[in-house]
């Protein structure tokens, strides 16, 4: 490669909440925890009495429902730090992928990731999460031009270290 792949876009909540979630299982598959949850409290819901007894369930029920508020809304809060912590807002933010890594110039901020400091990339729907050995960078698709994306693609298929990286085309 000679010249670098170059796309510049601004970071959306949608795109941080798409690698948050493709980043933890509990958010990605939260279905069977909800079942598993619903199961048990369907089965002690039963043996109230009302009494001094739904004391006992009490921390059982508050600690359930706190875990469902994570599980539904966990990765729109997450989001909206991640965003707020980055600066997003504030303006667009260019990805050069060049020979030896990939310079993200952010509002304020600017860095280079090596290609051999790359430990894990991963491709959703919307992003391109680039996992190296101190951060998570979201690299949104839509900051490419469709030739471009798959050259990036290629790129990131051809640089990384093959075990570990799982980019497939969607």
């Amino acid at each position: 490669m000679t010249s670098p792949i170059v796309g510049i876009s601004r970071l959306s909540e949608a795109e941080v909440r798409d690698a948050l979630i493709d980043g933890n299982p509990l958010w990605k598959y939260p279905w069977p925890v909800f079942a598993v949850t619903a199961a048990l409290a369907v089965y002690l819901v039963p043996s109230f009495s009302w009494s001094m007894e739904t004391a006992r369930y009490s921390p059982f029920l508050i600690l359930v429902g706190v875990f469902w508020w994570w599980l539904l809304l966990g990765p729109r809060n997450e989001a909206r730090g991640k965003m707020a912590m980055l600066g997003a807002a504030e303006g667009d933010i260019q990805y050069h992928l060049e020979d030896e890594g990939m310079v993200i110039v952010a509002p304020g901020a600017a860095g280079t990731v090596l290609y051999r400091d790359i430990t894990d990339c991963r491709e959703t729907e919307l992003v391109f999460r680039v996992t190296s050995l101190g951060a998570t960078n979201i690299v949104p698709k839509r900051a490419f031009r469709p030739a471009d994306l798959e050259a990036v693609r290629a790129l990131l298929n051809a640089r990384v270290r093959p075990a570990r990286s799982s980019t497939k085309p969607r």
